[in-house]
């Protein structure tokens, strides 16, 4: 009987790893965006200089 020998890099953890890393980007994206809406609706000068910095 021979035994299977098992990869960390099957097809699920391939999957899970792009999700988290599509995940990751997406949530970077969503906070420098919400960022400018929020520069956007109150046009603070101070805001402005955070957000620049």
């Amino acid at each position: 009987m021979e035994k299977k020998q098992l990869r960390l890099w099957n097809f699920d953890f391939t999957v899970i790893t792009l999700g988290s890393v599509i995940s990751l980007g997406g949530n970077a994206i969503a906070g420098i965006a919400m960022g400018f809406i929020n520069l956007q609706q109150h046009d603070s000068r101070q805001c402005r200089h955070e957000i620049m910095q």
